[in-house]
């Protein structure tokens, strides 16, 4: 059976347009396979949707192709970034709120007092359908939803479960609360404070002119300013303050600053309700000089939540030294920092340098070498409902996503940072946000561990996109154009001689329902990985990498990678990779002629190739403590996936096996965990005891906890015991829709030995399944069909000539290991349109040589499209004959004009 795999070498120079990569190269990737756009397809409503899907995400999802054009009208509407306009506000309320229109109020006849208290009012207002008690947790834990378990120095396999289980309870509480607030209301009342502000400091700014009436001041609340001051006003929502033309430091809270010059030294506390008179507000507005600014607590520098911050450097070589939710950090606000020029740095902890949920994080850089430096979800992060954007104008810039939290559920030596473009959802409740980072200009340099650069994960979007320069990008895994697991993601690089750099799962890749891109359009370019790299669909997923001009090198280790896609759930990934031209190597070469290889791939080479050959100790194995435990310990053994534990994971295992009995129902209390590492557990123990599990896993189909079915279904797929029959027929007409129905198609199609009766039965069933059922379920049926060797020969080759690829691969599988079709294909060949044959024509491969003549000969008969021609082509190049006299002829003709 051959694996699907596309390596493309087309000879086209791309040229910009309306799209975020060119429609003409894809469309000739996808005809080297015999697909059309309209056929890609990441079914998105295979789970529930939820408060913070975006509907466009689920759009792009359904219709892939579409998301060229959705991916260039965001970085279109985003590159010139200016939250003073009404028009950037359009185009939030087009991304973060479909259906609705932020309208902030005039505000330009408010006194100070006046507008605070709207202000306030608002806020309120958007939290009104929260109860008191919700209020306060929301007040008090709202900045704790993205925290991670402190892990450091634990050894306890269950101690580090119980603090992770209550770190994601209290996240899903928190983030549950968001459902209820109007964050338009929010965001419209952040954009009002800033016009507000705009309006304040340039009438502020009408004391530049006199002389420093002060040298320093203390408020009541012990901040203070030291230096020369030109105004100062102790209002009851917070400090004002006109620093001098000399260098002043500011230390504590305040509501609005406004400097004049001078190397000057900030040291903030934190702006969220609560925190000082301020509150969640401020605005801050630098004109010049060299300044530091160093947050005393989380969310200080341009940072807020539940408010909207402001901070504007002009000039200077600046320091910003954040924390945590921090420099240009929107929770349920938005924090905007902007500054002008110099060469700056920036450091923070975790969500900062732009990052956003529930609201917005904007970092503008307008110029200069900047370095940025963080450690987890920042550098343009997006959580659910929220958007984080770094935009970088000008300069030759460092983005470092420095390893710091490790990775406990894959590696020991390296680390989570989910960085640098990264949407984030939070699984399996919560669809994610945008994360959109983009540099003008510059040689820029990327650097992060695991997942960054243009990635994302749960129904999120991921982006990062660099318009010039010589670029190097860094990275372990899961990034540089990568989709996770039901996602968007794609890292656009539009000019010089680039590097990339990872060990896997990205460079264009896809995995499980997700779609990855690395465009990059021009320049001598490098890219080097492991596997699944490099354009590679895994799990179901598209992944594509599309370069457009120069002369490139390949280097993938494995064979899974540059144009891979395997097969899952019964039908396959796409894997793309498309050179456009240039003298290139590859670590696999061509041999200069196209060529259609593995299931649905192809090799079309026009330019022969030429053929080219940690921060911290990693962490050691916790040794096994030999003592009887619980099966509900046993289970979380079994289910762990961190490294160090993997000998009380087997343990773990190897007790449940020991007493299938009492381990079994167990276990099956479990089956409506949502934890993923969980639900894999729970799977492989199933399988592997087996046919002792085949009776209790049938009196959770007959239960009524429809939330365990799925599992259960599951399993008892992969155990394929036939007295699962009766049960797995009950699932099949389940009222909870056609999820129930594909998990029921999907183990009956696995069940051995059904007998005479039993498959007469499943057959009348599976012939009242209707034509235009979802495509899901018919491709199950195709393969239901397969496995079991029911169903007539009409029944598959109506299949077979589906609109969806997916069934039509599906069907054509289990007619190629049948025979006594092919009277009944030529007579449906001889009586379909051009259209029909074109889906119908990679099963002529399978006919004897003289019949695939024949009805070639009769299709030639008539004009033929360049489709239907293109397809007649690929069949013959797959028919074990198409070299012998009987096609060989035929071949020569489809190769003219139609």
């Amino acid at each position: 059976m051959r694996k699907f795999l596309l390596l493309l070498l087309v000879p086209l120079l791309l040229s910009a347009n309306e799209k975020a990569w060119p429609d003409s190269l894809m469309q000739e990737a996808l005809s080297a396979l015999d697909l059309r756009q309209e056929e890609m397809d990441l079914f998105p409503e295979v789970t529930d949707s939820d408060p913070f899907r975006l509907p466009w995400i689920s759009h792009c999802m359904e219709k892939p192709g579409d998301f060229s054009g959705t991916s260039e009208r965001i970085l279109s509407g985003f590159r010139n970034a200016d939250p003073f306009d009404l028009q950037w506000a359009e185009e939030v309320s087009r991304l973060l709120f479909p259906g609705q229109e932020l309208q902030p109020a005039p505000v330009e006849h408010m006194t100070l007092d006046e507008f605070m208290t709207e202000c306030r009012r608002k806020r309120d207002r958007a939290l009104e359908d929260l109860g008191s008690d919700e209020k306060a947790f929301l007040l008090e834990q709202g900045l704790s939803e993205l925290e991670r378990a402190d892990l450091r120095g634990l050894e306890d396999l269950f101690e580090i479960h119980q603090r992770e289980k209550e770190a994601s309870a209290r996240s899903d509480s928190l983030i549950g609360l968001w459902t209820r607030i109007d964050r338009a209301l929010l965001m419209e009342t952040a954009l009002e404070f800033l016009f507000y502000m705009k309006q304040e400091l340039q009438q502020l700014s009408s004391h530049s002119e006199s002389s420093p009436d002060l040298q320093g001041y203390r408020f009541p609340d012990g901040s203070f300013v030291e230096g020369p001051i030109h105004h100062v006003l102790e209002s009851p929502h917070g400090h004002i303050v006109v620093g001098g033309h000399e260098s002043n430091r500011y230390e504590g809270s305040f509501l609005l600053i406004l400097d004049l010059g001078g190397d000057d030294i900030y040291r903030l506390e934190s702006c969220r309700p609560g925190a000082s008179a301020s509150g969640a507000w401020r605005a801050i507005l630098d004109q010049s000089g060299s300044d530091r600014y160093e947050s005393l607590e989380d969310a200080s520098t341009a940072a807020t939540y539940l408010g909207a911050s402001l901070l504007i450097d002009e000039s200077g070589d600046d320091h910003y030294l954040g924390k945590s939710h921090d420099i240009a950090s929107g929770w349920l606000g938005l924090g905007v920092l902007i500054d002008r020029s110099g060469d700056d740095f920036y450091s923070g902890d975790r969500c900062s340098e732009g990052a956003g949920a529930g609201g917005i994080g904007l970092l503008i850089d307008e110029s200069g070498s900047d370095i940025y430096r963080a450690h987890l979800y920042s550098q343009a992060f997006g959580f659910c409902g929220g958007m984080g954007h770094l935009l970088d104008k000008g300069g030759h810039d460092l983005y470092a996503a420095v390893p710091f939290y490790t990775d406990h559920l894959r590696y020991e030596d390296h680390a989570v940072t989910l960085s640098q473009g990264f949407g984030f959802g939070w699984r399996p409740h919560w669809s994610g946000g945008v994360g959109l980072l983009q540099d003008l200009e510059g040689n820029d340099h990327y650097i992060a561990d695991n997942f960054g650069q243009g990635c994302s994960y749960w129904y999120a979007l991921g982006l990062l996109e660099d318009r010039a320069g010589n670029d190097s990008y860094e990275l372990w895994q899961y990034g540089q154009g990568a989709g996770i697991h039901l996602s968007l993601a794609a890292l656009l690089d539009y000019a010089g001689n680039d590097s990339y750099s990872l060990h896997g799962v990205g460079q264009g890749c896809g995995h499980d329902l997700a779609f990855g891109l690395l465009y990059d359009r021009s320049g001598n370019d490098r890219y080097s990985c492991d596997d699944l790299s490099q354009g590679a669909g895994n799990a179901n997923g598209i992944g594509i990498l599309l370069d457009g001009a120069g002369r490139d090198g390949y280097l993938g280790k494995n064979l899974n990678a540059q144009g891979y896609g395997n097969r899952r759930r019964h039908f396959g990934s796409l894997g793309i990779l498309l050179d456009a031209g240039g003298d290139d190597w590859y670590s696999e070469a061509g041999d200069g002629q196209e060529k259609r290889r593995s299931f649905r791939g192809a090799l079309l080479d026009r330019e022969l190739p030429r053929s080219i050959p940690s921060p911290w100790n990693p962490a050691v194995a916790i040794p096994l403590i030999e003592e009887a435990r619980s099966f509900d310990d046993y289970f979380l053994m079994a289910s762990t996936g961190e490294p160090r534990f993997r000998k009380w994971k087997k343990a773990g295992h190897d007790s449940l096996m020991a007493d299938p009995e009492e381990a079994i129902p167990a276990l099956i209390l479990h089956f409506d965990t949502e934890d993923a590492s969980e639900r894999h557990a729970l799977k492989n123990l199933m399988v592997d005891f087996g046919e002792r599990a085949v009776d209790p896993l049938r009196e959770v189909l007959r239960s009524p906890h429809p939330e365990r079915w799925r599992l259960a279904a599951w399993s008892l797929e992969n155990i394929g015991d036939a007295r699962a029959f009766e049960e797995l027929m009950l699932l099949l007409d389940s009222p909870r829709g056609k999820r129930d129905q594909i998990s029921a198609l999907a183990a009956l199609a696995r069940l051995r030995n059904l007998g005479k009766w039993r498959l007469q039965r499943l057959e009348a069933r599976c012939s009242e399944i209707r034509p235009d059922s979802p495509v899901l379920i018919l491709k199950e049926l195709a393969h239901l069909l397969h496995r079991q060797n029911i169903g007539s020969s009409r029944e598959l080759l109506t299949l077979a000539a589906h609109d969806h690829a997916y069934v039509r691969w599906a069907a054509e599988e289990a007619l190629s290991s049948r025979g006594n079709w092919a009277e009944d294909f030529g007579k449906i060949w001889k009586s379909s349109d051009g259209e029909q044959r074109r889906r119908l024509a990679p099963l002529l491969s399978h006919l004897s040589a003289f019949r695939c003549r024949d009805l070639l000969r009769h299709s030639l008969r008539k004009p033929c499209s360049e489709e239907l021609r293109r397809a007649l082509r690929h069949a013959l190049e797959d028919h074990p004959n198409g070299d012998g006299l009987a096609l060989e002829a035929l071949a020569g003709r489809l190769k003219g004009r139609p």
